[in-house]
């Protein structure tokens, strides 16, 4: 074991220390790339225009200059939007069908009206930094064909600013297609121009892979900044076109410079890439999937973290809301101030069909209800049971509607200063709900409303019987 780490250690440095004798020219070819993709002539290369289709000719011709078998790939029957496939072919017989995909996307948000001018969005740093350096990590890639084990495949993704579109498409026609080949890592390179203004690389996902240290050891990185590797990607902050393929369990990296650059404002433009710090993240990624394709093994760790873009068909976690309560009285006669309402708690949500999720909780409630007679603040544990319609993008987002029930127990609380009697006022309190919300990777938003069905006292006299209702916004995290 410790001969072959040592001989994968030093083909490394080796491939490390020639890394582009031509390195001026690199630096070169990288400014022209990313000064073509952010022109202003390109109109910002929105997603299904004829700038966009122009790129996506540019990237294609680039490929298959440096030698790669080259197709382009639309995105559904009619489609405007085409991904750009390059492929180098393995040379084991049976390792060239385990894949390595590097991907970067190359669309971006286009033209917009700000005030009373339409502004270009020339996106340099995203993503015309990322689609420069998966040219030239390609071009690095193919001086070293005959010694690759695994089959490599470039792909500039499109329509990445519109939801993950291109990634999403392609790991799904592959499986599609592919029987006997599989995807063991995929790497997203996503705003890189930016290394010397934010002094680090990182990486998130490393732990996807199993025994990835002694992988990401045996590639050196520039010693002026700061390598940081990331167990998993679990920001909801960061999406790109890692995501789909870690939905579907794939090992998956990361890659970026953060954002430090003027991330989708109008004023991220060429001038401003640092184009000796992208050298070397190209550098740095050729030697290190040049490692992947020549390991004997590489495997998926099985661990994915609580990834934002994993599936999430069942979950459970906290939640808490603030709002309002108020009493309404059956004969119309008055009707009390609202109060504030607090809740906090537990829930889990399991999803019973494609559309449909039923969702429990475990809630501590405070409020305050105004009445004619005094302020009645309770304390509650309350159960609501709750059944939603559904519908999920890209496991990302999902959207849903609501409605339930709910049993709430009032086991302490005040009128004024004075305790609660509860043989006047319920311990019980039963009624419907109705609740919106929307989940973005981890993170919930809801607005619920509730509607008791009993009275807040027991056998009120006619001008005493009143109902509470009341409404939460609420943000919840899954676990």
């Amino acid at each position: 074991m410790r001969k072959k780490i040592f001989l994968g250690l030093f083909l490394a440095l080796v491939f490390y220390s020639v890394k582009a004798t031509d390195n001026p020219a690199q630096i070169k070819r990288l400014e022209k790339h990313i000064y073509y993709f952010a022109a202003d002539s390109l109109n910002g290369r929105k997603t299904g225009s004829i700038d966009n289709k122009n790129v996506a000719s540019y990237i294609k011709s680039q490929f298959e200059e440096i030698g790669l078998v080259t197709t382009y790939q639309y995105i559904d029957k009619d489609s405007t939007q085409q991904n750009v496939i390059g492929v180098l072919e393995g040379n084991d017989p049976v390792l060239k069908h385990e894949i390595i995909v590097i991907g970067a996307h190359f669309d971006h948000l286009g033209v917009k009206l700000v005030g009373n001018t339409n502004q270009i969005y020339n996106g340099a740093d995203d993503n015309a930094s990322g689609s420069a350096a998966l040219i030239e990590i390609a071009r690095q890639m193919v001086l070293k064909k005959d010694l690759l084990k695994r089959t490599i495949i470039f792909v500039a993704f499109d329509a990445e600013e519109i939801g993950l579109v291109g990634s999403g498409y392609y790991i799904k026609d592959f499986f599609a297609h592919n029987q006997n080949d599989k995807v063991v890592i995929m790497t997203s390179i996503d705003m890189v121009g930016y290394l010397k203004q934010s002094g680090k690389l990182k990486i998130s996902g490393v732990k996807t892979i199993k025994d990835h240290k002694l992988l990401f050891n045996q590639v050196p990185f520039d010693s002026k900044f700061d390598l940081v590797l990331e167990d998993f990607d679990n920001s909801i902050l960061t999406g790109s076109d890692h995501g789909p393929f870690l939905s579907h369990k794939i090992p998956a990296l990361h890659a970026t410079t953060g954002l430090k650059s003027p991330y989708h404002k109008p004023e991220d433009d060429a001038n401003l890439i640092d184009y000796e710090g992208l050298s070397e993240i190209v550098d740095y990624f050729t030697a290190l999937n040049y490692t992947f394709a020549v390991a004997n093994q590489f495997e998926s760790s099985g661990k994915f973290g609580n990834s934002a873009f994993a599936e999430k068909n069942n979950y459970f976690g906290i939640i808490g809301g603030i709002g309002n309560n108020q009493h309404y009285y059956s004969n119309g006669r008055m009707t009390g101030k609202q109060g504030l309402a607090l809740c906090a708690g537990l829930y889990g949500k399991v999803s019973i069909a494609k559309y449909m999720a039923l969702k429990g909780e475990v809630d501590y409630e405070y409020k305050i209800g105004n009445r004619y007679e005094g302020e009645l603040y309770t304390h509650s544990v309350s159960v609501p049971l709750t059944l939603f319609a559904k519908v999920t993008l890209q496991n990302i987002v999902e959207y849903d509607f609501g409605f339930g029930g709910y049993y709430t127990y009032n086991f302490a609380g005040k009128l004024d200063s004075d305790p609660i009697n509860f043989s006047i006022y319920n311990h019980h309190e039963y009624g419907c709900q109705i609740e919106l919300e929307m989940r973005m990777a981890t993170i919930l938003f809801s607005v619920q409303w509730k509607y008791a069905f009993n009275n807040v006292m027991i056998n009120p006299i006619k001008k005493d019987m009143s109902k509470a209702q009341g409404f939460y916004f609420r943000i919840g995290y899954l676990f």
